[in-house]
């Protein structure tokens, strides 16, 4: 099954063809780019190297987030689009479980984090497994410094906290928990995830499919606060 995968939840916009688990083509745009404006040179630039077809797909997987409000939206809108014009079933995927895949071992437990601002970071707790990734605490916002007590409650040991490492290091010492580093949400495995779950027949409609914010913006925040005005 050939997969176009993107995440688009982070300063940084990746794509990635796979195919039955393996990397077919991947590009990373660094940061400081704008998602909106190179996001179909992106897709387009990884087909051509690929020697592909859009219609070669047999399916699209997107990162929902949490992440940038304006990245997710950037991506979901481009793949739900791609969805509709090539007929293509598509899967929406928590970045926090692209980043519990990339670092975890089969069996382990892994709290990943994603930067969120105002001191609090994106997180959960997931195991990986064969099929996939399964969620063992849904994501939600954690104060920074709270964060080895979230680990604490759930009475486990080997709990592994999964993120870039600059942040990781950031919020605890490293003989807390096992730290985990990786370089970024990685375009391939949202591919990877998304397919394992088409191939269990599994797929989300895309007008149901909605991102993980998790937090509201901030202009969510200032339109009720002036209502309630």
């Amino acid at each position: 099954m050939l997969i176009l995968a993107a995440h688009t939840t982070t300063h940084e916009l990746g794509i990635a063809l796979t195919r039955e688990e393996n990397l077919i083509q991947e590009l990373v745009l660094k940061p400081g780019k704008e998602h909106l404006e190179n996001i179909s040179g992106a897709i387009q630039e990884v087909l051509t190297i690929a020697n592909l077809e859009p219609g070669s797909l047999n399916g699209l997987a997107v990162a929902v987030g949490p992440g940038s409000f304006s990245g997710i939206r950037v991506g979901m809108s481009v793949f739900k689009g791609l969805s509709l014009a090539l007929g293509l079933k598509i899967c929406g995927v928590s970045t926090l479980e692209i980043l519990a895949w990339q670092a975890l071992e089969t069996g382990d437990l892994g709290v990943p984090v994603i930067e969120a601002g105002r001191g609090q970071v994106y997180s959960g707790l997931f195991r990986k497994s064969p099929d996939g990734i399964e969620t063992i605490q849904s994501p939600r916002l954690v104060n920074k410094s709270e964060l080895s007590e979230f680990i604490a409650r759930f009475e486990t040991s080997g709990v592994s906290i999964c993120g870039v490492q600059e942040l990781i290091e950031d919020i605890l010492e490293k003989g807390e928990v096992f730290l985990k580093p990786v370089l970024g949400p990685s375009p391939y495995a949202c591919g990877v995830l998304a397919e394992k779950r088409l191939n269990l027949g599994l797929s989300d409609d895309i007008h149901q499919l909605a991102p993980l914010y998790v937090r509201r913006s901030d202009a969510e925040v200032k339109k009720e606060t002036i209502r309630v005005c």
